[in-house]
């Protein structure tokens, strides 16, 4: 993980962005793989949420319930 952060600020470096600018990117790049992740994880919860609503409304009806 470091090699690949040290690959990366060589390339941010190389094409001209200046130190400042790389902890911007840098920042901006692991806060967005974050959200990736967190969005991931809800897109899984919304789903099984679903599942678990549409078994509800598609069993018999118990006058138990």
């Amino acid at each position: 993980d470091d090699l690949h952060r040290l690959g990366r600020i060589a390339e941010l470096l190389a094409s001209g962005v200046n130190l400042a600018g790389v902890s911007q990117i840098l920042g901006l790049e692991a806060r967005n793989t974050a959200l990736e992740s967190d969005n991931s994880q809800l897109e899984s919860d919304n789903a099984e949420l679903r599942s678990r609503q549409s078994l509800r409304t598609n069993r018999p009806h118990n006058e138990n319930d």
